[in-house]
């Protein structure tokens, strides 16, 4: 198991939220009953999650979607053939 942990400044987040449609701001909230939104759960949560260890870390503050993605599968890869 490889834990991949995608990072962004607190900033970054926020506005990535407030672009979201407003459904999309909480809705079906998965991660915490304690966070009514995802607002709050970066207010509460962020520098705990900064903590918490990971094999891979991508920073993706300046990425897209996309990019985040290939950034993610290219990381894997070469994480697999190094270990192998």
């Amino acid at each position: 198991m490889v834990t991949v942990k995608l990072e962004a400044p607190r900033k970054v987040l926020y506005t990535r939220i407030r672009k979201k449609r407003k459904n999309e701001q909480g809705g079906d909230w998965l991660f915490s009953a304690d966070c009514s939104d995802k607002f709050e759960f970066v207010r509460k949560l962020f520098k705990e999650f900064r903590m918490i260890p990971a094999e891979i870390k991508i920073d993706s503050s300046k990425l897209s979607p996309e990019e985040i993605q290939k950034a993610v599968l290219e990381t894997i890869r070469s994480y697999i053939y190094c270990e192998a």
